[in-house]
């Protein structure tokens, strides 16, 4: 990869040998400018990733080796780019700070996610629910 190309993906390491760091995997991306920070949530599954593009990336960290992308990217609402970033110690919600000295606050409890996601569609489909919610029995009508 360019220099330029490297400043935009991420990658994560195993770090059980200090003395020898070993790649998982291939390096996440999709920022379209430097990436500006990462949390991990809690539980371990779920690493969020923030760009100075201003868009925050929800990546499946279940199997480090094999990380997923979630969803689409989220843009908060910020004007300018994202800076930092922190999980809530209850892994529900992401606070976002920028350029434009705002943190925004923004839920990432699934099911407030499915709430908000039922709101907006009215209906899924099985597949749909079964690739968003997969920790949820499938429930595709949201009524």
């Amino acid at each position: 990869m360019n220099r330029v190309s490297e400043r935009h993906t991420i990658q994560l390491w195993d770090l059980r040998d200090p003395t020898h760091p070993t790649a998982l995997g291939q390096p996440l991306s999709g920022h379209t400018l430097p990436v500006r920070g990462v949390s991990l949530a809690p539980d371990g599954h779920t690493l969020a990733s923030l760009g100075h593009d201003s868009t925050l990336r929800l990546w499946e960290t279940s199997d480090p080796a094999h990380t997923t992308p979630i969803g689409n990217p989220l843009t908060a609402g910020h004007t300018n780019g994202l800076n930092s970033l922190a999980y809530s110690p209850d892994g529900h919600t992401l606070a976002a700070a920028s350029d434009d000295h705002l943190v925004r606050l923004i839920s990432t409890g699934l099911r407030h996610v499915m709430k908000r996601i039922c709101a907006t569609t009215n209906t899924l489909t099985a597949p749909q629910w079964a690739r968003f919610f997969r920790q949820l029995p499938v429930k595709p009508s949201c009524r």
